[in-house]
């Protein structure tokens, strides 16, 4: 279970590193206890806030992770890693924003870290996907804000010749204005998905969009799911899933009981055709049958749906992640949430993800080791002054 905010290790004043010295860690921990990213402040400059912070974008099987962050800085910092509770009014699609790919070595030696070339247009980390195909990873991203009738699909590839490929996609009409809410990516049967918690699910096949025609298609959500556009905090309550090779919706949601009381439940329902949009319903439990003293104005908030088992869904309750089976209507397990960022009332599906990973790929070092071909050189500190927090 990989959290989506690296934990960043700054370093003291007075102090040199060469960049090639510098070391990311990756903290692998055995599921439901939560692994984090530890990267040096070298990628990530600034102080967390609620609208500026590093973001792990996508991951895929071969180990790679896709992260969001601020562009490299040239002075060293001293402070802690911090994260004010605030938003500072960035202007999302004009920050000073790259991507990072960190990669796994061929040779075991460690693992490299990319730096995407830079392109027009800052892609919204929630539209950012990576693709496993055979022998070299693929980059999508999808730009949502510039026209009506098409939609702008970034590519990029560690087979090509490290530039980028732009090709317009038919957006579907229902949606031309709508915004789009950039919930996350999900890549499964060979087609990428964007999700929209407030309305459903853009999918097309990664060969196909880069195409002249190339189009989107979509799903809408189960009928009586829709939301307006842009409706706050949806992560906290629904989330999207791929679980025993299904595409999975739940969501935390209120109904009406027989004396007119509004009873909070938990729903989940099952992609039967992509093609027709039709879902099948699978539970519709009362919070109630979970759990007896459970206050209505603090249910959970929804963390993830188990990869493997298509009834478990883990939440976020105060300091911990629980498990549920919320067919049967009970807690399976739970754990101490190490999850530091976002702070607490944030936690959501949004900021934690299901990570299928080779083991072997998780090696005992853990540790990724920067590629001097892209990055400039920074000063920073020794090894021995650089500690996770």
């Amino acid at each position: 279970i990989l959290t989506c905010i690296p934990r960043v290790a700054h370093c003291l004043a007075g102090t040199l590193l060469a960049v090639a010295d510098l070391r990311t860690r990756l903290t692998a921990s055995t599921p439901p206890r939560a692994s984090w990213l530890t990267v040096h402040h070298f990628f990530a400059p600034d102080y967390k806030a609620l609208d500026n912070y590093p973001y792990i974008a996508s991951a895929n099987r071969r180990g790679l992770l896709l992260c969001a962050s601020q562009q490299l800085v040239d002075e060293p910092l001293t402070r802690l890693d911090g994260f004010i509770g605030k938003e500072l009014g960035l202007d999302d699609e004009h920050a000073n924003k790259a991507y990072f790919l960190f990669k796994r070595t061929t040779t075991g030696s460690g693992r490299h870290v990319f730096r995407l070339p830079k392109f027009p247009r800052m892609i919204n980390p929630g539209n950012a996907c990576l693709v496993d195909d055979g022998d070299k990873d693929d980059f999508y991203g999808l730009e949502t804000t510039r026209f009506i009738r098409y939609v702008g699909l970034h590519y990029w590839s560690t087979g090509s010749i490290n530039q980028w490929l732009y090709r317009n996609l038919t957006y579907p009409e229902s949606l031309w204005f709508r915004p789009w809410g950039a919930h996350g990516t999900i890549y499964h049967n060979c087609k990428i998905w964007w999700i929209d918690l407030s309305c459903g699910l853009l999918y097309g096949n990664p060969h196909d969009m880069l195409h002249e025609s190339g189009k989107l298609s979509f799903v809408a959500l189960p009928d009586g799911c829709e939301l307006p556009a842009r409706t706050p905090h949806l992560d906290k309550k629904r989330c999207v899933g791929v679980s025993a090779g299904k595409l999975r919706y739940v969501q935390i949601h209120k109904l009406r009981g027989r004396k007119g009381i509004l009873v909070p439940v938990v729903s989940m329902w099952t992609l039967i055709d992509e093609a027709t949009g039709e879902w099948r319903r699978d539970c519709r439990t009362p919070w109630k049958w979970i759990w007896d003293n459970l206050e209505p104005d603090k249910l959970p908030a929804v963390a993830l749906i188990h990869p493997n088992h298509g009834d478990v869904v883990y939440f976020f309750k105060q300091f911990w992640i629980v498990g549920v089976d919320v067919r049967e209507g009970r807690v399976l397990e739970w754990q101490f949430n190490a999850m530091l960022h976002p702070p607490l009332p944030y936690h959501s599906s949004r900021f934690v993800r299901p990570w299928l990973v080779a083991r072997e790929l998780l090696d005992v070092q853990n540790t990724y080791s920067i590629l001097n071909a892209v990055l400039q050189p920074t000063r920073t500190e020794s090894d021995q002054s650089i500690s996770r927090t």
